[in-house]
């Protein structure tokens, strides 16, 4: 997106370029790799992230149409939403978040309706089917009429301006990596480092059912042209709270460098990174820039106390990290 002229709404959404900063680690210089860190949560104070990425450029182009209405799909305790409920509120705009049906989501619910987003649940079966394209045919309720975005943002328009987030990157990098949720970042991501860097995405919280090509009819959509500098790593995902290794990695990371990472996302893609590094299969002199897509503005995703974490977890494991493995497992474009 460009930048926004004085005056211009939009201006005050996005603060850019997001910070670059290194990251110095014992570990990183006994592997001889050189680990930077992208903070896409600095973008905004309220919102920031990968999803304002995808969100700015959409409401730019609702408000040249004259849309009084953004209408989103996600789930209840999506960011993307509280996003576009926070965003749309700042502008005037009004919003409609068609949500999936969840008993677990009640604060985050209420969190949108005080922000002024009208929402429609839908059942499970049509959110699934739904939600990728922004098919607000297939919702049987009555939806106002509005510019619609699809779950997480991802259609071009958001997914092309994603790629903005290597440009602003002014140093030469061999790998860029983030984590996942739609594909959309990361289909942006290689559009932007195409000619440049590989593409590593982290699964967060699918494995094996994350459907792999979506990330290339991604490119093409944005694109035209899928570049086939991507990769995706399927072994470092959970849809509940990260085991005790992983929060364990995460405090230590926040107390050695200073930066927090969120549960849901980027505790897991970090932790993934890590144990790459750990194992030798980041090449030594690689350059990595890793994105830190935000992920902690409502609370939800912050790691809480351990103690409080005891009470609410099952003493089953809910992590399925292959640590064992020698070559991790990496679904590539064939």
């Amino acid at each position: 997106m460009a930048a926004a002229s004085e005056g211009d709404p939009l201006s005050a959404l996005c603060r850019l370029p997001t910070p670059l900063v290194h990251i110095e680690d014992g570990l990183l210089s006994r592997r001889g790799v050189d680990l930077w860190l992208k903070l896409e949560g600095e973008s905004h104070p309220q919102f920031g992230g990968n999803k304002l990425r995808k969100l700015a450029p959409n409401l730019e182009l609702a408000l040249r149409s004259g849309a009084h209405r953004v209408i989103a799909f996600g789930i209840g305790r999506s960011t993307f939403l509280f996003a576009v409920a926070s965003a749309c509120r700042e502008l005037g705009l009004q919003s409609v978040g068609i949500v999936e049906e969840s008993r677990h989501s009640a604060r985050a619910l209420a969190r949108l309706r005080a922000l002024g987003m009208e929402l429609i649940d839908v059942p499970s079966a049509v959110y699934r089917r739904a939600a990728p394209m922004g098919r607000v045919d297939l919702v049987r309720a009555k939806v106002p009429d509005g510019y619609v975005l699809p779950e997480g943002g991802s259609n071009p328009t958001g997914i092309a301006n994603c790629g903005a987030i290597v440009r602003e990157i002014d140093i030469d990098v061999d790998l860029i990596t983030t984590p996942m949720g739609t594909g959309g970042t990361l289909a942006g991501l290689a559009l932007g480092a195409a000619g440049r860097a590989r593409v590593l995405g982290f699964t967060a919280l699918q494995g094996q059912d994350y459907d792999v090509d979506r990330v290339h009819r991604f490119t093409e959509a944005a694109g035209g042209e899928d570049p086939r500098n991507w990769d995706v790593c399927l072994d470092y995902h959970s849809r509940q709270l990260p085991d005790m290794r992983v929060r364990s990695f995460m405090r230590a990371f926040q107390q050695a460098h200073g930066i927090e990472l969120d549960t849901r996302y980027n505790g897991k893609s970090m932790y993934g990174l890590w144990d790459l590094i750990e194992r030798g299969e980041i090449a030594r002199g690689t350059r990595v820039v890793a994105v830190h897509t935000g992920g902690l503005e409502t609370g939800e995703n912050r790691l809480p106390p351990e103690a409080e974490i005891e009470h609410r977890v099952p003493a089953r494991r809910t992590y399925r990290a292959r640590l064992a493995r020698k070559v991790v497992r990496v679904a590539r474009r064939r």
